[in-house]
Formats: structure tokens, C-alpha cells, sequence
């Protein structure tokens, strides 16, 4: 899909009574065990700009699902957080060409 089912969903949500309930569902969301779940949550955390989530999310920068961990180092890009170098030193080592890219 494109952009704008998205959106669509952005604004339902932002303008529903139970907007504070949901978006603390997707904070929720970032400690589920499932992967998908929690791939989902961080980019739901990226879309609303929840920067209340970095610190369920910097942890995840230490995960043992690749994907997990780059989705983190993405969303913590789009919510401008600076980063402490520490939780980058094992995306330097990344089999991933643009994983070590964005750690850089």
C-alpha cells in the first residue's frame, strides 16, 4: 500500500477518544516476543513520533532478530534521538552493508 492508507490511519487515530490508550498499546507492543509485533510497534512509535517510547526502544537495539534491531536503529533515526555509541558497536560489525551504513 501506499502512503496514504497510512495517513488515513495517522489521522483516525490522532483525532479518536481512545487515542492514549492505543498508543500505549504500541509501547506495549515493543516487548511482545513475537518479531513481526514488534516490528510493527516500532514503526507505529516512528509514524506517531512517540519519543515518550526511546527508552523501551534503545534496549531493542541489542536484539537477536536482525531485522528487530535494524527497524530500531531506524525509528530512533526518525525520532531524531541522539545515540549513545555504545549500542552502535555491534551494528559496525553488521553482515549488513546499510546496518553499518546507519551506524556510522
Amino acid at each position: 500500500g501506499g502512503g496514504e492508507g497510512r495517513w488515513d490511519f495517522r489521522e483516525w487515530v490522532n483525532h479518536s477518544p481512545q487515542k492514549a490508550d492505543f498508543l500505549s498499546g504500541v509501547v506495549e507492543g515493543l516487548r511482545r516476543a513475537a518479531p513481526k509485533e514488534v516490528e510493527a510497534a516500532l514503526r507505529l512509535c516512528a509514524d506517531f513520533k512517540l519519543t515518550n517510547a526511546v527508552p523501551q526502544i534503545e534496549p531493542l537495539l541489542g536484539h537477536t532478530n536482525p531485522a528487530i534491531r535494524g527497524t530500531a536503529l531506524s525509528t530512533l533515526e526518525q525520532l531524531k534521538v541522539p545515540l549513545r555509541a555504545e549500542p552502535l558497536l555491534s551494528f559496525l560489525n553488521s553482515a549488513t552493508h546499510l546496518q553499518r551504513l546507519q551506524a556510522l
